[in-house]
């Protein structure tokens, strides 16, 4: 799968959920706070496609050092959030190194969701029917081990 071609609607999309701000009291599901946007989403909210990467990709290896909690990721078909009249749109993040995190070409934003309506009745009302249309939760995947620090050098 080509990560700049368009997403089409029979794709799965991906969405990392982290225990505090999207799982139900009981973890089995997801609640509308997992779909909100934080303050950098100010391009759109992140998602990934399932076609390229993995559940276990998103939750552990592009966190970029964030966290320290279990998150889960939750599946979407494209369909269902093209159906709330919003675009996903690929946008593949390169390699950084600050924070440290890995290419990750299959990454998208929904650019109608975004930092500047977070709290917008529309946002809220598309967070409630995204939480609704995830059908299968992955999860729950530990944080990644840190990273060791490199020796001292000796002299």
């Amino acid at each position: 799968m080509d990560p700049l071609s368009p997403i089409q609607p029979e794709e799965i999309i991906l969405r990392r959920v982290p225990k505090q701000r999207g799982m139900s009291l009981d973890l089995k599901s997801v609640q509308p706070g997992a779909f909100t946007p934080n303050e950098h989403d100010t391009d759109g909210l992140s998602v990934h496609r399932a076609g390229i990467h993995t559940s276990k990709q998103v939750a552990q290896d592009f966190r970029g050092g964030k966290g320290t909690q279990p998150v889960w990721v939750a599946h979407l078909r494209a369909s269902d959030i093209l159906a709330l009249g919003v675009t996903i749109q690929p946008n593949a993040v390169p390699e950084s190194t600050d924070p440290p995190r890995p290419a990750q070409p299959g990454h998208a934003l929904i650019p109608e969701m975004n930092a500047g309506n977070a709290t917008s009745n529309q946002t809220e009302e598309r967070k409630r029917l995204l939480a609704e249309a995830v059908f299968r939760v992955d999860g729950p995947f530990d944080p990644p081990p840190p990273k060791a620090s490199p020796a001292p050098a000796t002299g």
